[in-house]
C-alpha cells in the first residue's frame, strides 16, 4: 500500500470508530483502535523510510486523505467525550441519591426509635 491508500483506509477505520463510539460498541472499538494503531505505526515507518517523495498529484490525495481521517477521529473523540461526560453525570445523579437515601433512613430511624421510647 502506498502512503494515501494507508490514509484513506485510516479514515474508513475512522468512520468506523465514530459509528462504535456512538452506538457504544466498545469491543468492536477496542479493535478498531489496535488496528488502527498498527495501521499509524505502518505510516510512520513508510514516511521514514526514506524513499523517493510522492508525486504532487499522489501526495495532495495523500494529505486529503490525511486531513479526512485526522477530521472523523475528533469526531469519534467528541462522541466519546459526549458519552463519558453523560455517565459521569448519571453517576454523580446517582451517588446524590445514594446519599439522600442515606440520610433520609437515618432520620426515620431516629424519629422511629423516638416513638417507640416516648
Amino acid at each position: 500500500m502506498n502512503l494515501a491508500e494507508l490514509y484513506e483506509r485510516l479514515g474508513a477505520l475512522c468512520r468506523q470508530q465514530v459509528a462504535c463510539a456512538a452506538t457504544e460498541d466498545l469491543d468492536r472499538l477496542e479493535h478498531l483502535l489496535a488496528e488502527r494503531e498498527a495501521l499509524l505505526q505502518q505510516i510512520a515507518r513508510l514516511q521514514s523510510s526514506g524513499r523517493a517523495p510522492l508525486p504532487p498529484a499522489e501526495w495532495e490525495r495523500a494529505m486529503n486523505a490525511a486531513r479526512a481521517a485526522a477530521t472523523l477521529a475528533a469526531e469519534a473523540e467528541a462522541v466519546l467525550a459526549r458519552k463519558l461526560a453523560a455517565v459521569r453525570d448519571r453517576l454523580t445523579h446517582a451517588g446524590g441519591g445514594r446519599a439522600a437515601l442515606r440520610c433520609y433512613r437515618a432520620a426515620s430511624l431516629a424519629a422511629a426509635t423516638v416513638d417507640r421510647y416516648s
